[in-house]
């Protein structure tokens, strides 16, 4: 009579820690920078203001900074060139943005203060705090300056992904952050208070 030994399952165990972490890797999928379409101002939020001619198609766009390059392998981010197309676009849309041979009379500035993100979650909040100023091209005074505070909440119900849901949190902050600011500035020039 032959006696069988059964060996512990070793390999099997061993694989284990490997096969969660590539399953947590496949739910996790892989991070992407906020796109600029996404983050432009709709134009139903912008069609409704009426420039003041001062700044009627007199706008041009500065320097933008304060955005981070995604890391694939880690968060959705912000990049400055993505933010500024959404700005030039946001003021396209408005009826503000220089579009002619000749630059504005103003030059506009944004830096991204601070992008307040969660690491994770099931609705995923983005706080976006963006500093505006705006300048007289030729004298280089300032005519208006404001720091923009939006929040922006993605559900879990608009993306299965965290990182998707985590970029379309920033998309919206910076988007929502970009309408309260051109309202902002709108009414600052028609001397209507904001309210």
């Amino acid at each position: 009579m032959t006696k069988t030994i059964r060996q512990p399952l070793l390999p099997m165990r061993r694989s284990l820690p490997f096969a969660l972490l590539l399953l947590a890797t496949h739910l996790a999928g892989c991070a992407t920078a906020a796109r600029a379409p996404a983050m432009t101002a709709s134009a139903t939020a912008v069609a409704s203001l009426s420039a003041p001619e001062a700044l009627k198609r007199n706008v041009t766009i500065g320097p933008v900074s304060g955005g981070h390059d995604t890391n694939p392998m880690w968060m959705s981010q912000v990049g400055n060139a993505e933010f500024q197309t959404a700005l030039r676009n946001s003021l396209d849309a408005a009826g503000l943005l220089a579009n002619g041979p000749e630059p504005g009379r103003y030059v506009l500035g944004a830096e991204l203060q601070r992008l307040k993100q969660p690491v994770f979650g099931f609705n995923m909040k983005v706080t976006a705090v963006v500093d505006y100023h705006l300048q007289e091209r030729t004298s280089g005074r300032r005519v208006f300056e404001s720091e923009v505070t939006t929040p922006y909440t993605a559900e879990l119900g608009e993306a299965f992904l965290g990182v998707e849901r985590l970029q379309l949190a920033n998309e919206g902050a910076i988007r929502t952050n970009i309408e309260h600011f051109i309202r902002e500035l709108v009414e600052s020039f028609s001397g209507t208070p904001t309210p």
